[in-house]
């Protein structure tokens, strides 16, 4: 696997981007602590921001720590929605969810995540939900790692506004690389179902739990392959992981699908929060050797 970046920009005025997808021609970035969830178009222009909550921020626009609702993880669910969801790091306050019909932007609802949460919370050392991805009727959660923390992939079953994990075979403690002797721990992820790939993201942060920030050494990009075949037969494994130079010192938090191209080379969208309330974007080039799929 070969990763170039093609095109990065920063924005001043989108805080701590935290997730990214695309619908047709447009953007959508969110912020883990911003009331707003923004619309770019192709040329990466913001053509809209879109109320989700009402809560107080400081002067920067930034909701205040202690009652942000984190929303981290992102994904598109049919026909036309876009789902996403809070870390769970805080009970009650972190586990909700808003579902935003794209081709009718007034449609909003907010969604309680409550009870799965707890079911994870009983099983698991930690809830920091920071990955969504869909595949068919499931909806993929990573639950991210730390320095004393394990990386978890969770399969969860999609019924309509209401996410279930129903054993603990559905929960797969899944290994990732250090970064200059710090633990990567996931951040985010999307399926091409083209060829049936998860692509998923990953960041070194020296911290030891999901609420406070570290120091940020860098982060990485990797793919799991038959993703579907992987999750059915729950038997996941990683397939390959690229560091890249550009990455160093970045907290990249999320990764959608830009343009399939074929099956050897995709571009995707990456947003990057620097813990300072600037988001940055950038467009990455990925490719693979025909041997990579045999």
């Amino acid at each position: 696997m070969k990763l170039q970046l093609l095109q990065s920009k920063i924005f001043e005025n989108i805080p701590s981007g935290s997730g990214i997808e695309k619908w047709q021609d447009k953007i959508y970035i969110i912020g883990d602590d911003s009331n707003f969830l923004f619309e770019l178009n192709n040329e990466w222009e913001i053509t809209n921001s879109i109320r989700l909550f009402d809560r107080p921020t400081d002067e920067n626009s930034r909701i205040i720590k202690q009652i942000k609702p984190d929303l981290e993880a992102v994904t598109l669910v049919p026909p036309s929605h876009l789902l996403a969801m809070g870390s769970g790091t805080l009970p009650e306050l972190r586990d909700v969810g808003v579902l935003l019909n794209l081709a009718a932007q007034d449609e909003l609802e907010y969604l309680n995540f409550n009870e799965m949460y707890e079911t994870l919370r009983s099983i698991t050392s930690q809830v920091n939900i920071e990955g969504a991805c869909n595949v068919d009727d499931k909806i993929i959660l990573l639950n991210r790692g730390d320095n004393v923390h394990s990386n978890q992939l969770i399969i969860t079953n999609w019924n309509r506004k209401q996410l279930t994990v129903e054993k603990q075979l559905d929960i797969h403690f899944l290994d990732l690389p250090q970064i200059e002797n710090i633990n990567t721990g996931f951040t985010g992820c999307v399926h091409l179902p083209e060829t049936d790939m998860m692509i998923f993201c990953a960041t070194a942060e020296d911290t030891t739990n999901g609420y406070d920030d570290g120091i940020i050494k860098g982060s990485l990009l990797g793919v799991m392959q038959n993703f579907t075949s992987q999750i059915a037969h729950r038997e996941v494994k990683i397939s390959d992981i690229i560091i890249p130079d550009f990455f160093k010192g970045k907290k990249i938090e999320s990764v959608c699908i830009d343009e399939f191209i074929e099956r050897n080379e995709v571009t995707v969208l990456v947003v990057a929060d620097n813990d300072e309330g600037q988001t940055e974007l950038m467009r990455l080039h990925m490719s693979f050797s025909d041997s990579f799929f045999r």
